[in-house]
């Protein structure tokens, strides 16, 4: 397994399209969101990739965000079995005390979004890419 670190990716720039070993994974174009998993008391929030077609180097990908605070949650009604489309996610800044700031004690900003009406915001210590 590898990964690739996200807590310090460059502020607001697509992480649906990262380049690993030479290979550009388009998350929006070759890959769906097929599982969500939020998990409290691990504090844990994992998004599961799997790739559209067989050819793709790598077929399955998790985004993963570790010691996580909701900021905020949009979604129209989802079912299990929704498979969601990665639209726009990023690194950005969080305001708070009037001010907008990289790193918060609570972490850094991820806006994550999906095509189908569906967005995260969340503050968290650790974020990475794992790729199988």
């Amino acid at each position: 397994m590898n990964k690739i670190e996200l807590t310090t990716a460059a502020l607001f720039e697509p992480l649906t399209e990262i380049e690993f070993s030479g290979i550009n994974l388009d998350l929006h174009n070759e890959y769906s969101c097929n599982k969500i998993t939020i998990d409290y008391n691990e504090e844990i929030i994992k998004f599961d990739f799997k790739a559209e077609n067989a050819q793709q180097a790598y077929q399955r990908l998790t985004m993963v965000f570790e010691t996580f605070q909701i900021v905020e949650m949009v979604s129209k009604k989802l079912d299990s079995k929704t498979v969601l489309t990665p639209d726009n996610f990023y690194r950005g800044r969080f305001e708070y005390e009037g001010q907008h700031h990289e790193t918060t004690p609570w972490g850094v900003f991820f806006h994550i979004e999906f095509y189908e009406e569906f967005y995260l915001d969340i503050l968290c210590k650790k974020a990475y890419l794992k790729i199988e």
